[in-house]
Formats: C-alpha cells, structure tokens, sequence
C-alpha cells in the first residue's frame, strides 16, 4: 500500500483547481454573453442593411425616373429651340425674298425705261434727220427755182435785145455782132447758172449723207445707252428645318439591374449599397450630359 494522504495534502492540492475551474466559468458566461451580444448587432445590422437596401433600390428607381423627366424637359426644349429658329429662318428668308424681288423689279423698270427712251431717242432722230432732208431738199428746189427763174429771164432778156436791133434796123454785119455777142452773154450766164446747180446738187446730196451719218451716229449713241435686258436674279436659298431630337430619340437610362443594388445582405456582412447606388447613376449622368451636349452643338 502507498502513503496515506493527509486532509492537509488534499487542500493544498484543490484550492487551487477550484480557483481555476471558477475562472473558466466566468470566462464562458462572458464569452456567451459577449457572442449573444454579437449576435444581436449582427442581426440588427442585417435587419439594418436590409433596409437601407430597400431604401437603395427606391432612390435608384427615383432617380432613374428622374434622368427620364429630365430627359423629357430636355427634348421638349430643343424642339422649342428648333421652331424658334425655324421661324426666325423663315422671317430671314421672307424679308431676303421681297429684297430679292424688290431689286428685280426695279431692274426691269430701268430696262422698260431705257427701252422707251431708245425707241423715243431714234424717232426723234429719224424726225430730226427728215426735217433736215426736207429742208435740203427745200433749199435745192428753190435754188432750182431761181436757176430757172433767172434762166428765163435771161432768155426774155436776150429776145428783147434781138428785138431792138430789128427795130431799129441793124442789119449786115453790125447785126451779126451784136447778136452774136447777146448770144455769147445768154449761153454764158445759162453755163454759169448750170454750174451753180451742179454744185447745189453735189452740196445737197453731201448734206443729206452727212445727215444719214449724223442720224447713224445719234443712233449708236442712243443704243450705246441702252440698258441690257436684266437677268432673272436668283432666289435666296430657302431655309432647311433646324434638325432636333425628340424624347424616344434620346437614350434613356436603362432599367435597374439587381446587380446594381450590390449584393444581398448576409448575417456578418458589411455592405454599402450607396456604392451601386453610386456606380448606377455615374453611368447614366454621363449619358445624359453627352446627349444634351450633343443636342446644344447641333443647334450652334
């Protein structure tokens, strides 16, 4: 048999153990009450995220219908932008037109008045270049006139002094010369008389082309100042529709994804759904501000 062990042995030996044994048993109550604690904030943090999620998915939805009124807004007012110009264009292209038409006509008056007054200058040319033939003419018949006027008479004159020598008895050759020398005077005036209508003739008809050629001259003058027919000015170029885009031409923000909300919260997760939150509208803002940009630059 072994030693006997004494009470005093025994003592020493097990209050220490209980000691120890005690210790571990605060240690697990804290340890549960610390894991129950855990596991309510967890929970409540679940509870939490749940919320917030759902609270996620209606401002994303809130949102995404307002990119769509804006949108709407946006296409409504690039039509305004567009009737407006469409009409300040087609003001423009009026206000063009009567200038256009205004000139064209004041173009064919000027040509209906150079037409009239050509046609007024070349009568009046052709009335003055007759007056100035009839009164050459005229004056070559009056010259005719007193040729034959003159001739006549010396013709009287020279029978009358034929007459006196016979009456006053001149007979032999005393009579030849005087008749001969009346004769001679009568043939000579008749020449001289011939020749000054010769030479009234060569003026006469030196006058009446001289007078064709003045006529020729005041005409080509009067058709140098002639105005050309105008041509038919060219119209001003109608105005085109300002182009704009309507709201279903607009891309719109598509429609929520469930991966836009970020993934589902689990029991001791941390989640932020304000990320895909986030993520969602930094890619439809853009699409958006590109659209409308590029409908302001059609416009420009």
């Amino acid at each position: 048999m072994g030693d006997p062990v004494t009470l005093g042995q025994v003592a020493a030996v097990g209050i220490p153990a209980v000691g120890q044994l005690a210790g571990t048993l605060l240690g697990l109550d804290a340890a549960n009450e610390a894991a129950a604690s855990s596991e309510i904030a967890s929970n409540r943090q679940l509870v939490q995220d749940r919320k917030v999620r759902a609270m996620q998915e209606q401002q994303l939805r809130a949102d995404r219908l307002h990119l769509i009124e804006g949108i709407r807004i946006q296409a409504d007012q690039d039509r305004r932008i567009a009737a407006h110009k469409d009409a300040v264009n087609i003001s423009l292209y009026k206000n063009r037109l009567a200038i256009r038409n205004r000139e064209q006509k004041s173009l064919n008056n000027q040509y209906y008045k150079s037409e009239f007054l050509y046609d007024r200058q070349t009568d009046f040319n052709t009335h003055s270049a007759n007056v100035a033939r009839e009164s050459a003419w005229r004056e070559l018949e009056e010259i005719n006139s007193e040729a034959a006027f003159n001739i006549q008479k010396q013709r009287i004159d020279y029978l009358q002094a034929e007459g006196q020598m016979r009456a006053k008895g001149v007979s032999g050759r005393s009579a030849g010369k005087s008749a001969q020398a009346a004769a001679a005077s009568f043939g000579m005036q008749t020449a001289a008389l011939n020749e000054s209508l010769e030479g009234a003739g060569r003026n006469t008809r030196a006058l009446l082309k001289e007078i064709s050629n003045d006529e020729y001259s005041a005409n080509l003058s009067a058709f140098a100042q002639k105005m050309l027919k105008p041509e038919p000015l060219p119209d001003p170029v109608r105005p085109i529709a300002t182009p704009f885009m309507t709201f279903e031409e607009y891309q719109k923000p598509r429609e929520i994804m469930p991966f836009d909300l970020g993934p589902e919260p689990i029991l001791g997760a941390f989640t932020t759904p304000s990320q895909a939150s986030a993520a969602f509208l930094g890619k439809a803002l853009p699409g958006l501000a590109s659209s409308v940009g590029n409908a302001f630059a059609e416009f420009a």
